[in-house]
């Protein structure tokens, strides 16, 4: 005997046959028999009464798509729907936001099961905001590494001053909201020809992007005078820094 034809919900393994029983789902196969008798001939075969099927039919496919449709601070980014993911990279994340990856399992008559996890990816560095410095003089900053921005100000004279808060960016140095679930502890440290007038930490809170209040560090009197003021947090183990080098 064989079996062929599945149609619709159905599927064939060998000598069964699978269907989905749900409501709504059908299909149909096609069963065929042959037989000899060298004495006598035969004149036909009789299939028995099909009582029903075997439900199932072999996980046999996987289907992951990723959403930002999080529901929480930080939804948002590159998703505006449920995308299906090729392989085992998802390339199109941007900091800031959150994703909801969704896992989908078809089996061959085509009932379905589904299992989603929720990955949060809050930023991808610290940058200065809020700046203002002596004489109004502006900051250049390196990004090239993003988690150690490098930043650098020159000619706000004898014991000039730069002052600003520490905020979150992203990869193109966008600011972000902290979706880390807590608030983020901002620490600095000054070295060379200055010293810091102002706290030496300060909080970003959940859901802001910057700090409230600030540093300020205050050169020497004098001239020729240079010195470096550095902010760094620490999240899930990471060192994410920001410094700022200022002259006379």
């Amino acid at each position: 005997m064989s079996l062929s034809g599945a149609s619709g919900n159905t599927f064939i393994s060998s000598t069964t046959v699978y269907i989905n029983a749900q409501a709504g789902r059908s299909g149909s196969f096609q069963a065929a028999a042959t037989s000899t008798d060298n004495d006598s001939g035969i004149l036909k075969l009789n299939f028995p009464a099909l009582s029903g099927f075997t439900s199932g039919g072999g996980d046999v496919s996987e289907t992951l798509t990723n959403n930002n449709s999080c529901g929480a601070a930080g939804s948002g980014g590159p998703y505006t729907s449920p995308t299906t993911i090729l392989g085992t990279n998802n390339a199109a994340i941007t900091v800031g936001y959150c994703y909801r990856y969704t896992l989908t399992g078809t089996d061959n008559v085509g009932n379905t099961t589904s299992v989603s996890t929720t990955v949060k990816v809050p930023f991808a560095g610290i940058d200065w905001t809020n700046i203002s410095t002596s004489n109004n003089k502006t900051v250049s900053c390196n990004y090239t590494t993003i988690t150690a921005v490098s930043c650098s100000v020159s000619g706000v004279g004898s014991g000039g001053t730069f002052t600003a808060a520490v905020e979150l960016i992203d990869a193109n140095h966008n600011p972000v909201s902290n979706t880390t679930g807590s608030s983020i502890t901002v620490t600095e440290s000054t070295s060379g020809q200055g010293s810091s007038t102002g706290p030496t930490s300060v909080t970003i809170a959940q859901n802001a992007a910057a700090s409230a209040s600030t540093f300020t560090l205050t050169l020497s009197n004098g001239s020729g005078k240079t010195a470096t003021i550095t902010a760094s947090i620490t999240v899930n183990g990471t060192i994410y820094t920001v410094n700022c080098q200022v002259s006379t």
